[in-house]
């Protein structure tokens, strides 16, 4: 059993429930049945899904949703849990803006050997899936990266579903034949080619999760420091004087608009974003 708050970026996962447990689980009586009904307790995710938030954020909260996904990951992994349905629309964001990893439906545990073969035929997420599971239905810790990496290019191309106008059944013929999906508009190069390293046919290949953590903060910190190196040569005349008003990076919260004229999209809209603007 993993119990929350041991990693936290994972949405607390518990494996089995065999008694009433303090820390996330409880069992309920149902009328049908002469046993209780195990239910797991889960943190309130205030802002739901990953996927539905993206549009609202600057290209370095994405790479720090990335930054976290990677941490969740790893720890899954580290404890012999496959997770196989890793995607935009299953990782969850709280009040901190911390994403954490969730949705564990399809979520295995490995045991002697390092992959897990699926036999019986069930519905699966077809676009996000690694080669080898859709070709052998061969699930490891490397095809959860190659996950990772569909789940980074969504982050980045803003909540786009992958492979556009490529239907399910032909996925797999144009993965063989080298086909992989293109970077999204204004995506760093870098950050392409960590995405690129994800999706290689040979699983030993991939980095581990790790690894793709420590290179997303490297891109993090070259990120935040060309930012600050451009925000300086705005800030400073050539006689060395500054003429920018700090209002100027600063949002007027008092001028909100009044709730009772807003629509309700556009007042959820601004309610995500002064959340967002706090933690930048």
């Amino acid at each position: 059993m993993l119990y929350p708050k041991t990693q936290l970026s994972i949405v607390s996962l518990v494996k089995e429930c065999v008694s009433v447990c303090p820390a996330g689980v409880t069992l309920q009586r149902e009328q049908d049945f002469p046993l209780p009904v195990p239910l797991v307790i889960l943190p309130y995710m205030k802002h739901r899904d990953l996927r539905r938030f993206l549009i609202f954020v600057p290209h370095q909260s994405l790479l720090r949703f990335g930054i976290d996904i990677a941490a969740g990951m790893a720890y899954l992994s580290a404890k012999g849990f496959l997770h196989r349905d890793l995607a935009a629309r299953n990782c969850m964001l709280g009040d901190d803006l911390r994403v954490c990893v969730a949705d564990f439906g399809l979520s295995k545990k490995i045991y002697s050997s390092n992959y897990y073969r699926q036999k019986a035929t069930i519905r699966v997420p077809i676009k996000w899936m690694a080669i080898e599971s859709l070709s052998e239905s061969i699930y490891s810790s490397k095809s959860d990266v190659w996950s990772f990496g569909v789940t980074m290019w969504e982050i980045v191309s803003r909540g786009r579903t992958p492979y556009p106008g490529v239907h399910n059944h032909e996925l797999l013929e144009l993965l063989l034949s080298g086909h992989r999906l293109k970077p999204p508009e204004d995506c760093d190069h870098n950050l392409y080619e960590v995405m690129q390293s994800c999706w290689d046919k040979e699983p030993s290949r991939r980095p581990d999760f790790k690894e793709l953590g420590e290179i997303l903060k490297g891109l993090l910190s070259d990120y935040d420091c060309a930012q600050c190196n451009v925000m300086n040569r705005n800030a400073c005349n050539l006689d060395g004087s500054t003429d920018i008003d700090q209002e100027t990076f600063e949002i007027t919260l008092n001028e909100r608009p009044r709730r009772s004229h807003m629509p309700r999209a556009v007042d959820n809209a601004f309610h995500t974003f002064t959340d967002l603007y706090k933690y930048l």
